[in-house]
């Protein structure tokens, strides 16, 4: 992460969550570098950005890719934490996410406290 104000990128389908999530980021002084609503669209994002610090992504999105590929594929750019939300709470969806090193999963709703504090511990890590 750089010593600057942090830079998240979102990629939720949902369009209402998505402007929650933007609301309590920038809110928290972090910077939305990106607001997408599928993994297609985030990679197209990163060719076109600073590499984001952190990225919040849905497990469910629009498109052909699922969290978990968009995931994968961002990580091929760099090894950015992880922060995953879905309204799944199941053993296959956490073990869907084994692979993931630096990445926190929470289930929908989120509350914004709890969302803070995961992210904050990400970037610290």
């Amino acid at each position: 992460m750089s010593e600057s104000i942090p830079r998240i990128m979102v990629v939720e389908d949902e369009a209402t969550t998505a402007l929650f999530f933007s609301f309590i980021l920038k809110k928290a002084g972090y910077i939305v570098c990106s607001k997408v609503s599928s993994g297609e669209e985030a990679l197209k994002q990163l060719q076109h950005i600073e590499f984001p610090d952190l990225v919040v992504m849905d497990l469910g999105l629009a498109g052909k890719m699922d969290g978990v590929l968009t995931a994968r594929s961002i990580r091929e750019w760099g090894p950015v934490p992880l922060l995953f939300i879905s309204g799944y709470d199941d053993e296959q969806t956490h073990a869907r996410l084994q692979e993931f090193e630096k990445s926190v999963y929470l289930t929908k709703p989120v509350r914004p406290d709890l969302l803070l504090q995961k992210i904050q511990q990400l970037l610290l890590d």
